[in-house]
């Protein structure tokens, strides 16, 4: 079983982020890590993440002054060790189930990244419905979340566009960029979802 990367970018989600952990810890996909980058958090997140990494060593936790959310996912991905990444929110969580299945359709459909629904917890209600992968629709509106599994052997030189920060535009510029500059394949998982919170 290949590695998956966890990767949890942390600011000032104290409320959250030990659900998000905990949804984590108890995947059914053992082969994990999980890493954890303070992107300057002021409330006591970074104290929730290190007493997770103190009782569980393949938690690691990295702090950084604030410098915006495309920053710390791309400092994150120089931290990962895995043979996959999946992003996270810290103040989302998983189903139990949620790294196998896609790690499973990576595998069976040899697939650079997989991807699913978005489930908003609060409001009990899809917040994004995905679908099946096609260029010409992806030209025209996003459908694949941040919080997708990529094989690392297709990133290459690409990373998160720091211009793009805070910007709402960072994750489509990600994944159109590993679509059209990587030939990466693209999947739609529809048998599982993550449970997002909504700003």
């Amino acid at each position: 079983m290949y590695k998956v990367s966890i990767l949890i970018p942390v600011y000032n989600v104290e409320k959250y982020l030990s659900k998000c952990l905990e949804s984590i810890l108890i995947q059914t996909y053992k082969n994990i890590e999980i890493i954890i980058i303070n992107d300057g958090t002021t409330d006591s997140s970074l104290d929730i993440a290190k007493l997770y990494a103190s009782n569980y060593d393949f938690i690691h936790v990295y702090s950084y002054e604030n410098a915006g959310i495309s920053t710390t996912r791309n400092r994150a991905l120089e931290k990962a060790t895995g043979d996959y990444y999946l992003f996270v929110d810290s103040d989302d969580y998983l189903p139990d189930d949620y790294v196998e299945e896609l790690y499973s359709c990576a595998i069976n459909q040899q697939a650079d990244i997989v991807y699913c629904d978005l489930f908003d917890f609060e409001k009990d209600e899809i917040y994004l419905k995905a679908r099946n992968f096609e260029i010409y629709s992806f030209l025209t509106a996003n459908y694949i979340s941040n919080c997708s599994l990529v094989r690392k052997d297709i990133l290459g030189e690409i990373r998160y566009d720091e211009h793009l920060s805070g910007k709402k535009l960072e994750d489509y510029d990600f994944f159109l960029n590993l679509v059209i500059n990587r030939n990466a394949k693209a999947c739609y998982q529809p048998n599982t979802k993550l449970f997002y919170r909504v700003f």
